[in-house]
């Protein structure tokens, strides 16, 4: 990890959270609250809670294979 980069980094929260969560689609604070919540909880968990909060995040595209939000529980 000492030989990690700004930029890697950076890539790899994007990709494994922020992309993962959609988060560009999310309103302003609400995409970093998730965010946060995804690196700390799990991208599943994070997407099922925003999930069954409603409206906004209700929307969410969740019939995505291999995505973070088609963890939503049946």
């Amino acid at each position: 990890m000492r030989g990690l980069t700004t930029a890697e980094a950076v890539a790899i929260y994007r990709t494994l959270y922020w992309d993962a969560l959609a988060a560009d689609e999310l309103p302003p604070g609400l995409d970093h609250a998730l965010f946060d919540f995804a690196v700390h909880s799990g991208v599943p968990r994070a997407a099922s809670s925003a999930f069954h909060s409603g409206p906004p995040v209700a929307r969410m595209d969740t019939s995505v294979p291999g995505s973070s939000t088609s963890a939503r529980p049946n």
